[in-house]
């Protein structure tokens, strides 16, 4: 839309992982940023500051780049961060969506209802921002994974006595809205170990586990277990696995969540009859 015009971001701070993506929008909106480029464009095009871009391995999506912003700035983090993708317009959300929430200064996953076709009970909409899903970790069967082979071996790993949620609350695409009290809620060393988890491959399937874990992780009062605050030695020689490496538990929960879907449906039948 050329036509349009941004609103300013007035006190939040902008954190950007890009790779190649288009950039114009940044400037118009704010001089409060850093972008970490992982891929090959140099950013001085866009008449972005070279003091705030910064070369990042191609590792991890964007999420490396959150956990590195985080652990490099832990000491003097802004009151309110905004963690999005270079892409996010239109992959994600439209400018306008954006910058109605751009100076928000509460957790918010960054969401356009418009973008998402859900399909319940697989997927759904409970509100503006809450994008649910079922927790399957469907997307582990094709991605490359080392460290964990579902989503509840992910919490149960990190946390003492987690629940294990029926159905994941997350942003597609990991935009996020974090105030500094909430990213203080986790101690340095366990995002360095996050880092650690999602460092090994450019596109690991620990990425999308983490993509989904987030609001968990920075809004739960879950106790962080010694696993994730001590050194990770006790796991760190496991193999690549093209994909996840299926257990009796995850046939288990795929049998119980199948049953549940058809149930669902048979319910939605009767229902419309």
């Amino acid at each position: 839309m050329h036509n349009y015009r941004p609103v300013q971001i007035k006190d939040n701070f902008l954190v950007v992982s890009s790779f190649n993506n288009d950039l114009s929008w940044i400037k118009a909106r704010t001089d409060n940023y850093c972008v970490y480029e992982r891929g090959t464009q140099t950013l001085d095009f866009y008449g972005l500051k070279p003091e705030k871009c910064f070369k990042t391995p191609n590792l991890g999506y964007n999420i490396y780049d959150y956990l590195t912003y985080i652990i490099d700035n832990y000491e003097d983090l802004p009151e309110c961060t905004l963690f999005v993708k270079g892409n996010i317009f239109p992959r994600h959300i439209s400018e306008e969506h954006f910058d109605k929430i751009s100076n928000d200064d509460i957790f918010m996953p960054i969401i356009e209802p418009s973008r998402h076709v859900c399909s319940w009970p697989m997927s759904g909409m409970i509100s503006d921002a809450m994008y649910l899903e079922l927790n399957t970790s469907w997307y582990l069967n094709h991605h490359t994974v080392k460290y964990f082979n579902s989503f509840n071996e992910f919490l149960r790993f990190i946390y003492t006595n987690p629940l294990f949620p029926r159905y994941v609350v997350f942003a597609p695409g990991a935009n996020y809205v974090v105030p500094r009290q909430n990213v203080l809620r986790v101690p340095k060393v366990v995002y360095e170990n996050l880092r650690h988890f999602i460092s090994y491959i450019d596109l690991p399937g620990e990425a999308h586990i983490l993509e989904r874990a987030l609001p968990i992780i920075w809004t739960s009062g879950y106790t962080f277990s010694t696993n994730i605050l001590n050194s990770l030695i006790q796991i760190e020689g496991r193999p690549m696995n093209k994909k996840r490496v299926r257990t009796w538990r995850d046939y288990m929960d795929g049998c119980e969540y199948r049953a549940q879907e058809l149930g669902a449906r048979i319910m939605n039948f009767l229902h419309f009859w």
